[in-house]
């Protein structure tokens, strides 16, 4: 059965558009490789118990106005180098908005008009999770392993040795960790540079920048430059995927920081990276990790009173395991892991937010979807803006 994706645009930002549902069955085109996809939708490690998880609190009105108000505790934000503990922030609940939802028109066909079909293209691989290109003309295909290792397959075959192992530097031991993403710089054909995200053997997430040998097809592990390192308080829930935007920037997306019902409570948190789409310039220049765009939402904005890490672009989220960037129109679409009811897929119009823009809230875990998160009344979360007022 085919269940349509809806769409919720706030009438009063036109800022946003999210599309959840319940199941999305959406056709793929395969190349004949199974990847394997390792982020969850409920909690592989207990939670502890002694943090209670946020409350969501909601006043339903005659006009379908909701209000939302939560509370963020302690958690930590992360430098380029390694993790400080901030004190508790609490910022006040966003003002509350009138939300509606439209279903989206139908594609044109029948699900049941569409055929598909697998074929076996590459055999010989240890648990790939993504697969790219260079975008240099040269047809490679890059496949990473969640142990560690980037293989390249080209003119039919898997080359050897792999493109670059880092093994030595990975934890994978969980389900969720592991090498999760791969970026080519936008000038990669000169530049010959690529980002990884990892969870180290601590299980922290580890963003790094290496450069590629005078063999184009071997990276060389001895280059890695950190550009970023966030503390993780458990083991799932690493997001993992890294991208350049059609701005030049590189994107991240890192999740809640695990366990479940956002237990770490970083979704709401404006001082803490996870849970958020990071937006970072690191190719300006290269003798440092990475500098914060100035006109990243918040660079010198505050939300509520509460000044929010630089670094962030958009808060709210789960585990935005996957997100894309449409080469056509610009648009960015997020994949972000639900827990129990919903799994979301986030689209942001390029005309609508312009990437300089951002400062949405995606709104977990005040809710799941667009109903409130365990309560199940349906809202739409909305854009915090300059100084915390609704755009």
């Amino acid at each position: 059965m085919f269940y349509p994706i809806y769409d919720a645009i706030h009438p009063l930002t036109r800022r946003q558009q999210r599309f959840t549902s319940r199941l999305v069955v959406l056709p793929l085109l395969v190349f004949g490789i199974s990847l394997t996809l390792t982020a969850c939708g409920g909690a592989q490690t207990p939670a502890p118990t002694d943090t209670p998880a946020p409350v969501a609190t909601a006043q339903l009105l005659p006009t379908a106005t909701v209000m939302v108000a939560a509370t963020v505790a302690p958690t930590v934000v992360a430098t380029a180098d390694v993790a400080t503990p901030l004190p508790p922030a609490t910022p006040a609940a966003p003002p509350a908005a009138t939300a509606t939802t439209n279903p989206l028109p139908m594609i044109a066909g029948r699900l049941n008009d569409l055929t598909l079909g697998l074929q076996t293209l590459i055999t010989g691989l240890d648990e790939p999770v993504f697969i790219t290109h260079a975008g240099d003309g040269s047809g490679r295909l890059f496949i990473v392993e969640k142990r560690g290792v980037i293989r390249i397959w080209q003119g039919n075959q898997l080359l050897e040795p792999p493109f670059l192992d880092i093994v030595s530097r990975v934890g994978s031991n969980s389900s969720e960790q592991g090498l999760l993403g791969l970026a080519f710089a936008p000038d990669f054909a000169s530049s010959r540079l690529i980002f990884v995200n990892y969870t180290n053997r601590q299980g922290d997430t580890i963003v790094e920048r290496y450069g590629v040998t005078d063999d184009p097809n071997r990276a060389d592990p001895a280059s890695a430059f950190r550009i970023l390192r966030i503390d993780q308080p458990a083991p799932n829930h690493n997001g993992g995927m890294v991208a350049f935007g059609p701005d030049g920037n590189l994107w991240i997306g890192a999740g809640d920081g695990g366990g479940a019902n956002d237990v770490f409570k970083n979704g709401q948190n404006p001082r803490a990276l996870l849970g958020k789409m990071l937006r970072l310039d690191v190719m300006s220049d290269l003798s440092k990790p990475y500098v914060t765009p100035a006109d990243n939402p918040w660079v010198s904005q505050t939300w509520n009173g509460q000044r929010v890490a630089p670094e962030i672009w958009a808060l709210g989220l789960r585990n935005p395991w996957r997100f894309s960037f449409d080469r056509a129109t610009g648009d960015l679409w997020i994949g972000d892991v639900g827990q129990d009811a919903y799994e979301e897929i986030d689209r942001v119009a390029a005309e609508q937010k312009g990437y300089p823009n951002g400062g949405l809230n995606f709104g977990w875990p005040l809710m799941e979807g667009l109903p409130l998160f365990r309560i199940g009344i349906g809202v739409q979360p909305a854009r915090i803006g300059a100084a915390g007022r609704r755009a």
